[in-house]
């Protein structure tokens, strides 16, 4: 099993060489995606999630691409939202926090826009980045799916410029089709199951964001406790972005 944890110079390289085999590997066999995510711990997510503000831009960009391919599995996907703690809306989850630069260009109205970008299909992720925020754009970005991962390594977002998510598709059981020789009186009515109302991550993000005290610290939990760990440095809004109440 990989060590995540930051190290010398010579074990990034390392590190980073070794998740980008496994990302090829996945890219190869996706079935393989559930059986390393499964080998998984708390404590390795959290180190994961920490390379991503990590200061070698190689190793937070193979993180991220790591985080986005393993996700792409809805199964891991759904066991990383129970860590994370998060739910969806229309399909997306994000992957880390808001970048400090980003900060003083959001506002409420732009989250709500962006909640309802549907995500395109085949890709490996969507990203808003801070030029983008910037800019006051209200789409979002998508990295298409690639096989050359070096390549997608030289391409890659950083992820301390952008904000970044995965789309998540709920499986969804369909029933076997009734046998024609059955008897329309005889066949069951299918219930419907009731819309479950998604809480939006990305505005999840940015209440959790403007609300933080100076010393708030980075969504990163301690195996095995709910509360957080590594700073997060102090950013500030626009006061007219401020909630009421």
């Amino acid at each position: 099993m990989l060590n995540f944890k930051r190290g010398s110079d010579q074990d990034v390289e390392s590190l980073i060489e070794s998740m980008l085999r496994l990302i090829d590997y996945m890219n190869s066999s996706p079935n393989f995606k559930r059986n390393i995510f499964q080998s998984f711990s708390n404590e390795d997510l959290g180190k994961i999630l920490k390379n991503l503000n990590d200061q070698n831009m190689q190793l937070r960009k193979v993180s991220c691409i790591f985080l986005c391919s393993i996700l792409g599995n809805s199964q891991n996907c759904e066991q990383f939202m129970q860590y994370m703690e998060i739910i969806p809306i229309n399909s997306k989850i994000t992957l880390n926090s808001i970048p400090d630069k980003m900060g003083k260009y959001l506002n409420e109205g732009i989250f709500k826009k962006l909640n309802n970008v549907q995500v395109m299909d085949n890709t490996l992720c969507w990203y808003y980045s801070t030029q983008m925020a910037k800019d006051q754009l209200t789409n979002l970005s998508f990295v298409p799916i690639q096989r050359d991962v070096k390549k997608l390594l030289l391409e890659f977002i950083d992820p301390i410029e952008c904000l970044v998510g995965v789309n998540y598709q709920k499986q969804i059981f369909e029933p076997p089709k009734p046998r024609q020789n059955i008897s329309p009186l005889s066949k069951s009515p299918i219930q419907k199951e009731t819309p479950q109302k998604f809480q939006s991550t990305i505005k999840t993000q940015y209440d959790f964001y403007r609300h933080r005290q100076s010393d708030n610290s980075r969504a990163i939990k301690t195996p095995g406790t709910k509360k957080y760990s590594q700073d997060w440095k102090s950013v500030s809004i626009d006061p007219k972005y401020k909630f009421k109440g």
